[in-house]
């Protein structure tokens, strides 16, 4: 608990008011689980990771699904041309209209499934994206709210779209913002309810669909760390790019520059400190 309370702290968040200690769990639950599986390495968790990709990017363009990888997957492919060093997971996006046909679509066929919005409402998910997930791995990923044993993931978020007006997007940004924080203390609120993540969902919905990413000047995501800083103008995303990561291809919007010093600033080709160069999700994945 204290080491995801340091992390949610540096997140912005505040003990007791954005997040409550509800439940201790004891590393001997999960080893119950766990026993003596072979532990991944984050080589092996990449390779895990880089398997999901090729599968979702084959579909995707086999079916005229627009995707584009992002966040720092996309910042790898630039400026790494593959996973930066020190990162765990990857993290792709796609129009709300062509997400939900990929969630819905994408062949069910034991080695990867879906957990999140898109399937059955909210899906019991408690932010509106979903994780593509390697069954044949265990995960034990100690950032989440709802602590469960699931497999190595790859995050989905669909892109929608924004008010024009730049001051009515910020509040756009920032009611989502507490709208998310509202469901989470509500769940804290009833002793871990899974239940209300349901029950807000469509609250949490209409701001998804409000705006057509096909029809506005300015999409983005909703729910992430960067906020409002999470928004560029559609035409980032008019072209498309094949760019190297590592030893695949995957898509990149054709105003990558746009995007990239929106999330990290104009000078996202140079490398942080090296005090910056840490694993974000800090996870642990096991061999099923």
């Amino acid at each position: 608990y204290d080491s995801t309370k340091r992390l949610l702290e540096q997140d912005g968040y505040k003990e007791n008011v954005d997040f409550f200690l509800v439940y201790d769990f004891y590393e001997k639950e999960i080893d119950g689980i766990i026993g003596d599986r072979k532990r991944l390495s984050l080589d092996e968790i990449k390779d895990y990771g880089r398997g999901m990709l090729k599968a979702l990017d084959e579909y995707c363009n086999a079916n005229n699904l627009r995707y584009w990888v992002c966040g720092g997957t996309m910042l790898g492919a630039v400026r790494h041309k593959g996973f930066i060093p020190w990162d765990d997971d990857i993290d792709v996006f796609l129009p709300l209209d062509d997400y939900m046909k990929l969630i819905k679509n994408f062949p069910k066929s034991g080695r990867y499934s879906f957990k999140g919005y898109g399937l059955n409402g909210g899906d019991g998910f408690y932010f509106v994206y979903t994780k593509m997930i390697d069954n044949n791995t265990y995960l034990d990923d100690n950032r989440n709210i709802v602590r469960e044993l699931s497999g190595v993931f790859l995050d989905i978020f669909p892109l929608v779209g924004l008010p024009e007006n730049r001051d009515e997007r910020n509040i756009f940004f920032g009611e989502y913002q507490e709208l998310e924080r509202s469901v989470v203390q509500d769940f804290y609120g009833t002793d871990g309810n899974l239940s209300v993540f349901e029950k807000r969902f469509p609250e949490q919905e209409k701001y998804v669909r409000k705006y057509s990413f096909d029809e506005s000047e300015y999409v983005g995501v909703l729910g992430t760390r960067y906020g409002a800083k999470d928004c560029t103008k559609r035409d980032v995303y008019s072209k498309t790019l094949r760019m190297k990561f590592d030893d695949i291809e995957v898509n990149v919007p054709s105003g990558y520059d746009e995007y990239l010093s929106s999330l990290y600033g104009a000078d996202y080709m140079s490398l942080p400190p090296l005090s910056m160069q840490q694993t974000f999700h800090k996870i642990k994945a096991y061999i099923v």
